[in-house]
């Protein structure tokens, strides 16, 4: 469960300062990087393992199934489901 809020109090940051800091410096919000990441890593599971997408979905840090869903789609182009049978 990573979120910016938790890596600002750990280095003892305002989390709207550090967000400001962070888009700055990588020119990206830090939650659209973070979910590039998981993406990614999602795509991995999917293409390499014969993890469910559930499984996936948890493994890469997302709790909710269905928000799993829209970000992927939203990221890839096709849902999670689709992206495992044409893989």
């Amino acid at each position: 469960d990573l979120k910016l809020e938790t890596i600002a109090k750990m280095f003892n940051y305002n989390s709207a300062y550090l967000g400001k800091i962070f888009k700055k410096e990588i020119g990206e919000r830090f939650n659209d990087v973070l979910n590039s990441i998981r993406i990614e890593n999602a795509k991995r599971l999917l293409n390499d393992t014969d993890l469910k997408v559930y499984q996936v979905s948890e493994a890469v840090g997302y709790n909710n199934i269905d928000y799993f869903y829209s970000k992927f789609k939203k990221y890839v182009g096709v849902s999670p489901k689709e992206f495992k049978k044409e893989g």
